[in-house]
C-alpha cells in the first residue's frame, strides 16, 4: 500500500518563502500504526496534484491537521482536487480534525465555532460498527476552532459522537472516505483504538470485541 499524507503551508523564518510542512509526529503513527504502507508527504500543488498522485500510483491520501478552509487557498485547491479523484473511485481519503472538517463541508456540511477545544481533552462516545467492538466511550485530544455543525450530510454515517452531540468520527458505507476530528498522531503512544480505526479503514481489518 502507499499512502500520502497533505502538509500544511507556512512562512519560513527571515526568507521571503512560502514552505509546505509535516509533523514529525506523523513517523511515529505511521511505524506504530501501519508499517506495512510505504508512504510520502503530498505538496500543495493545487490542481497538478491529480497527475502526481498517478505519478505515485497512490491508493489513498491521508488529510492532515493545520489550517481552517480558506487559510490556504492552494491548499484547499489541493484537497479539493484530491476528493475529485475519491468520488471517481479512484483514491480513498483519510481525514484527521481539518480532514475530517473537509470532509464534512464536501458532502454539503456546516462548520459551526468551538470555543475550548484548542489544547484540550474530552470524552467521545462510539456509534456502529464500532460500538461493542471497543470501550463504548474514550478520551481523545482536541485541536480544532470548529466543530462539524448542523444535520449530518447524506452520504456520511457518524462513527463517534462529542460531549454536546457533534460529530468527531464519520465515514462513508463504501470505506472510500473517513475521519476522525482528533490527532491520533500528537498522542506518545499511538492509542490501541486509533490504530484499530486506521488499520479497518485501510487494510479491512474489522473491528471485534
Amino acid at each position: 500500500m502507499r499512502l500520502g499524507i497533505t502538509m500544511r503551508g507556512g512562512n519560513a523564518t527571515a526568507y521571503h518563502e512560502t514552505r509546505d510542512a509535516l509533523a514529525h509526529d506523523w513517523h511515529r503513527l505511521m511505524a506504530q500504526a501501519l508499517p506495512e504502507a510505504d508512504w510520502l508527504p503530498v505538496p500543495n500543488l493545487g490542481d497538478a496534484v491529480g497527475d502526481w498522485v498517478g505519478r505515485w500510483e497512490l491508493d489513498g491520501v491521508i488529510l492532515s491537521g493545520g489550517e481552517d478552509r480558506g487559510e490556504n487557498p492552494r491548499r484547499d485547491a489541493t484537497e479539493d482536487a484530491l476528493w475529485g479523484l475519491c468520488r471517481e473511485g479512484s483514491l480513498r481519503l483519510l481525514g484527521v480534525c481539518r480532514g475530517l472538517q473537509q470532509l464534512w463541508y464536501w458532502h454539503g456540511g456546516v462548520l459551526a465555532p468551538a470555543p475550548g477545544h484548542v489544547a484540550a481533552r474530552h470524552l467521545v462516545h462510539w456509534a456502529p460498527p464500532w460500538a461493542g467492538a471497543v470501550a463504548s466511550a474514550r478520551e481523545v485530544n482536541s485541536f480544532h476552532g470548529q466543530v462539524l455543525g448542523g444535520p449530518l450530510p447524506a452520504g456520511l454515517r457518524a462513527y463517534a459522537w462529542g460531549p454536546a452531540g457533534d460529530v468527531e468520527a464519520a465515514g462513508d458505507k463504501q470505506r472510500r472516505c473517513a475521519g476522525l476530528m482528533w490527532h491520533p498522531e500528537r498522542e506518545p503512544q499511538v492509542d490501541p483504538q486509533d490504530r484499530r480505526f486506521l488499520r479497518w479503514f485501510w487494510l479491512g481489518e474489522e473491528p471485534r470485541p
